[in-house]
């Protein structure tokens, strides 16, 4: 479980890195994608934070069954 997020941690960090850079060039542009693009990259960053939660809550239902 622990890889697992580790792994979704990473995927999470290069996906927001590459999301914020994408928005900082739209809005240096001046494209209209710009709030649009702000809005995903808060959007991905809740979700994964959420996925991050649930598998947190799994480890520890898989804890208390093992016990």
């Amino acid at each position: 479980m622990k890889k697992l997020k580790q792994i979704a941690a990473w995927i999470g960090i290069i996906v927001i890195t590459g999301l914020v850079i994408a928005t900082f060039v739209l809005g240096i542009g001046g494209s209209a994608l710009t709030v649009p693009m702000l809005i995903l990259t808060m959007g991905v960053s809740i979700s994964i934070w959420v996925l991050l939660w649930f598998l947190r809550l799994l480890e520890k239902k898989s804890e208390d069954r093992d016990q």
